[in-house]
């Protein structure tokens, strides 16, 4: 039995590139259906700042993942692929929080997620495409 597992985490290591990618997108899930019941004490618009630094994370993570599995694509085509599961998931967190109670989906949300995407892809590009570039050579 125990060989079996071994033999198996060697053979499929998908499990261990997209878990990060996973949890940090369970931690963004779960933020976005918390309820809200109470006063707003954060400074005004500090939430935009949240949902960038979120979805930046979701985006380095999702593109490290991708690289790792997609290899033999061209850096482009997984910059394109990130954008789209990361603003997928955006939208979507958006959307459930229409059914949240203190909560609602607006449009100035959803463009902070995707400045975080953005800034996500080109912080990744500028540290993980180096790294990864070091790693071929």
């Amino acid at each position: 039995m125990k060989k079996n597992i071994k033999k198996w985490l060697k053979e499929d290591r998908s499990l261990f590139v997209w878990m990060p990618t996973y949890i940090w997108a369970f931690v963004v899930f779960t933020f976005s259906v918390l309820p809200f019941n109470g006063p707003d004490l954060t400074p005004e618009h500090s939430d935009k700042i949240y949902h960038f630094i979120e979805f930046a994370v979701l985006a380095m993570l999702i593109s490290r993942s991708l690289s790792i599995e997609l290899s033999k694509f061209f850096p482009v085509t997984i910059h394109i692929f990130t954008l789209i599961l990361s603003g997928m998931y955006g939208i979507l967190m958006e959307l459930l929080q229409i059914f949240v109670p203190g909560r609602c989906a607006c449009f100035s949300d959803l463009l902070a997620d995707f400045c975080g995407v953005l800034a996500g892809l080109i912080l990744g590009r500028v540290v993980l495409w180096r790294r990864l570039d070091r790693l071929k050579d």
